[in-house]
């Protein structure tokens, strides 16, 4: 039902995606293209793997391919490394219930399990063992990625892919894909773990966009999707009209009101354990730069002014996280101190990342205004819009190329919504795709093996403050200046209730 195929040369990736239903699966197909400056994003272990790292050991991540990405540098410049790949991916989907639409379903799934995988060619000629099911190959680790997501990931026995490299463009002997004597593969050397990554960041592309029609096919067979904590309501609300239907509500009511209350706590503890969690990864990253930002300046000698300054910091920085990881009650705050609060938890980011921060409210050039919630919460999903924000700049600048007009992130306040005052976060980065709705869906992510509930918990914490969550505002009526063109979301705290 999947096809997907894609480009990729000297930075630049293309791709086409289309989704053909089976026949008597009542949902239309869907196709897509790539955009003009669509960039190929590497997943994270070779983010790491192909990062620079500076004389204090700090590793600068590489988020996207460039053009740089598969040139080796030598003492006479440049030499390219890979080359054009051109690759083309079709997707299968054997769960039980779309089998039922299919008349060979068993045919199918016998020649999935002897050949699924994807194989590679250069000028049209098989390079063994890739793709090899009866030998056992798994070359991109598909198998494994799927054991630790089973229902979103793409694993061999669900994939026909060829991927086509080019001899000449890819064949140096000495910086490109070497095959090996016994004609069984290309020696793992430093091209060889590139190619793989350009590989498995298209098939990535893929698994996204076929997820959402999955999705679609799950709904429309009635098949059960992933649960997160907060699909409980649909089903209480439905309760609640089916006793009012029956006349049944002063019986049951009480019992149900319990039940809704019950769930409620329960939704609130899971989402302040969530956010504590999603935010461990912040918390350790910025530690750990401190600490080796202290060692670094007492090995040089630092004045002890700026040792202390510098300790101090790092001070506040624990006490800033320990109030994202413990759970507090909800309490009368003004936004300025959230703000200012948020920005000492990620100046570190922003300064290791070039970005520029802009806060009008904390300058006093926007209102300050007064709310009732969990501080810890808030912060959490500042740090989270934050964190995404970091992400798809670094997507739209890379790491090494010209930053001009720059990152930069803004936090601004608005009075324009009628149920009460709102912040309102932007960026510069690659945008909001125009159907966006299903972002705020458990699971679903645009980021490379990312978990898919930044957005989902940032919307959920939303609710639990009696606030609502707004993607993509209108700029000019939220008062966000034209040049943060990227994401943007305003958190809206309704006054009325």
């Amino acid at each position: 039902m999947w096809r997907f195929a894609f480009l990729y040369e000297d930075g630049k990736y293309e791709w086409s995606y289309s989704f053909t239903p089976l026949a008597g699966i009542k949902i239309e197909g869907n196709s897509q293209t790539s955009e003009a400056d669509a960039v190929l994003k590497l997943p994270p272990y070779y983010q790491k793997l192909f990062g620079a790292t500076d004389e204090n050991g700090k590793t600068t991540k590489r988020i996207v391919a460039d053009a740089t990405f598969t040139k080796a540098i030598t003492d006479n410049g440049p030499v390219e490394q890979l080359g054009t790949i051109l690759g083309e991916f079709y997707g299968f989907d054997r769960d039980r219930d779309v089998l039922e639409f299919m008349a060979e379903a068993k045919s199918l799934n016998e020649f999935l399990d002897e050949n699924g995988g994807v194989r590679v060619f250069r000028d049209g000629v098989r390079v063994y063992n890739y793709g090899e099911r009866a030998a056992g190959d798994d070359w991109l680790g598909l198998d494994q990625r799927r054991v630790n997501v089973p229902t979103r990931r793409i694993s061999n026995n669900i994939i026909l892919g060829a991927v086509d490299l080019s001899l000449e463009e890819s064949g140096n002997t000495q910086y490109g894909l070497v095959e090996k004597t016994n004609r069984e593969g290309f020696v793992e050397n430093e091209a060889f773990e590139k190619f793989k990554a350009v590989v498995l960041g298209a098939l990535i592309e893929f698994e996204n966009l076929r997820q959402k029609d999955k999705e679609r096919i799950k709904r429309a067979l009635k098949t059960p999707s992933e649960k997160a904590i907060g699909d409980l309501e649909d089903p209480i609300n439905s309760l609640r009209v089916e006793l009012e239907k029956r006349s049944l509500s002063g019986e049951l009511e009480n019992h149900l009101k319990a039940i809704e209350r019950k769930f409620n706590e329960m939704k609130e503890v899971m989402t302040h354990s969530g956010n504590a969690g999603l935010n461990l990864g912040i918390l350790f990253h910025e530690v750990d730069r401190g600490v080796r930002g202290l060692t670094h300046d007492i090995r040089r000698e630092a004045p002890t002014q700026d040792l202390l300054k510098r300790a101090d910091h790092l001070s506040q920085l624990l006490d800033g996280f320990s109030t994202l990881l413990r759970k507090d009650k909800k309490k009368n705050l003004r936004i300025k101190t959230i703000l200012r609060e948020s920005k000492l938890l990620n100046e570190n980011r922003f300064h290791a990342h070039n970005i520029v921060f802009s806060c009008p409210p904390l300058l006093s050039e926007h209102p300050d205004f007064e709310i009732h919630v969990s501080f810890g919460m808030i912060l959490g999903a500042l740090s989270n819009l934050i964190d995404n924000s970091i992400y798809w700049l670094q997507v739209k600048w890379p790491e090494g190329t010209d930053k001009s007009p720059g990152r930069a992130i803004y936090i601004g306040t608005t009075d324009y919504f009628e149920e009460g005052p709102a912040i309102v976060i932007a960026d510069n980065g690659v945008g909001l795709p125009s159907d966006h709705t299903s972002l705020l869906k458990p699971f679903y992510t645009m980021k490379p093996d990312g978990m898919g509930l930044g957005l989902y918990y940032v919307n959920l914490v939303c609710e639990l403050n009696n606030a609502r969550l707004i993607m993509s505002p209108d700029h000019e009526d939220v008062g966000i200046p034209s040049a943060y063109s990227g994401a943007s979301f305003a958190i809206v705290f309704n006054e009325k209730d």
